[in-house]
């Protein structure tokens, strides 16, 4: 069952190293005022999506945080100012600390905004390790399927 321990090394050599351009990214339109803003986010590298992650813990009463075992909002809030761009057609530049202070403070964002911004964090950061569990389950449910045993004569 599982990996053999002589084939390891196989295993890892196999992993695609996830250079910029294999990344994940998704744009959102968000509104401020009357201006639509175009923000880009890319998938981050899995040590910076877990120090987002393990910086908030749930929150009480949130079954949303404690199927994921932390703050959705906060982390992807956080993981949002690791690496949002602002687009402008083809151009792009990095957003400020400072951008991202006025972006989350009350009052700048409306509640759609905020929404985009952090499903937009949350599915670049989680949605390729849940695909990858749903295929190793598929793949263990199919190894382990009993061959069909033929009919006694």
């Amino acid at each position: 069952m599982g990996v053999k321990l002589l084939n390891f090394d196989d295993v890892l050599d196999a992993i695609p190293v996830l250079t910029p351009d294999k990344l994940a990214t998704e744009t959102v339109e968000v509104f401020f005022d009357k201006e639509l803003v175009k923000l880009r986010f890319t998938e981050l590298d899995s040590r910076d999506w877990e120090a987002c992650r393990i910086a908030y813990p749930p929150r009480p009463g949130v079954s949303l945080d404690a199927a994921f075992g932390y703050d959705v909002t906060a982390a992807s809030e956080r993981g949002a100012q690791k690496n949002g761009e602002l687009v402008d057609g083809d151009e792009s530049a990095k957003v400020t600390p400072e951008q991202w202070a006025k972006v989350f403070a009350p009052g700048r964002l409306d509640s759609q905004g905020r929404q985009a911004i952090t499903n937009a964090v949350f599915s670049l950061n989680e949605r390729a390790h849940l695909a990858r569990l749903e295929v190793a389950a598929n793949l263990s449910l199919a190894g382990s399927k009993r061959k069909p045993r033929s009919p006694a004569k």
